[in-house]
């Protein structure tokens, strides 16, 4: 866990704020862990972090919370769902608003009436076939996607040098 504690002092010196901090000091668990993780500014967080390198690794993250990700549990809380995969190498339909693609390489499928945003991060290769609605979030210059199908498909490049909070849509 002295990784864990690592990223938090890291978090806190580039400005966790004190609601966030509040919400980690009260987590009990590592599911209530994961809801921090992946609820919508934590997932920006999470996949900044790995992006820069000061986040916890894609490794420990397969270690430590491995029963959370690659489509076994799915955050279902505040009005939308989401979800992280690492490492994943298969085919993924997209069942959340929010997903988070840590070092994946896979084919992502968002069928029609799918109304999702994809986060990419670390050196994740991904295949979006998109028939729905999705936005791509890219953090830094490692991650990549192509697009396929008739859907909507936006895309928001995160460069390396960008503070982890409050991106805006161009």
């Amino acid at each position: 866990m002295n990784d864990l504690l690592s990223f938090k002092r890291n978090a806190m010196m580039l400005g966790l704020c004190t609601s966030y901090k509040d919400k980690w000091d009260a987590a009990t668990s590592k599911e209530k862990l994961m809801e921090i993780a992946t609820d919508a500014k934590g997932m920006d967080m999470i996949a900044d972090s790995i992006s820069n390198g000061w986040g916890l690794s894609p490794s420990y993250i397969i270690k430590n919370f491995s029963d959370y990700i690659n489509g076994k549990w799915q955050r279902n809380k505040d009005g939308y769902t989401s979800e992280m995969y690492v490492f994943h190498k298969g085919d993924v339909d997209i069942r959340s608003t929010l997903t988070l693609f840590v070092d994946c390489e896979c084919n992502v499928n968002v069928r029609k009436g799918i109304v999702s945003e994809i986060y990419l991060s670390g050196k994740s290769k991904v295949r979006v076939m998109c028939e729905g609605h999705c936005c791509v979030i890219r953090y830094g210059k490692d991650c990549s996607f192509t697009t396929e199908g008739n859907g909507v498909v936006h895309e928001k490049y995160v460069d390396n040098s960008e503070p982890h909070i409050n991106h805006d849509y161009k």
